[in-house]
């Protein structure tokens, strides 16, 4: 049996079959389906349009309030990095004015 199938049988098998066709007025339904559709399209982007316009105006809000408004002052950041003893090392020492290396060693 050969494995290439003979053109000329399928060719004829169809020959009893007959075309499909579409209801009536199927052309002018699909085209009045798309009308409706572009026609409806621009008002559904409006709404996402603009509340990502609206969300993306609130980021660069914040970003420009944060950026321009400190929340401490430098002067006040500055002295605690240039202190001698920092404020929780003399909580926790009995001895605030000397360092860890002057202390007696524990027994």
């Amino acid at each position: 049996m050969s494995s290439t199938p003979n053109i000329e049988n399928i060719l004829n098998s169809l020959e009893g079959v007959r075309r499909a066709e579409p209801r009536p007025f199927f052309a002018a339904r699909v085209i009045q389906r798309m009308q409706e559709k572009n026609q409806m399209t621009p008002s559904f982007y409006w709404p996402r349009f603009a509340l990502a316009v609206s969300a993306l105006f609130i980021l660069i809000a914040l970003n420009l309030i944060l950026f321009f408004s400190p929340l401490r002052s430098i002067d006040q950041a500055i002295s605690d990095w240039n202190s001698a003893t920092p404020d929780w090392v003399v909580d926790y020492t009995e001895n605030p004015g000397t360092t860890i290396y002057d202390l007696p060693p524990n027994k």
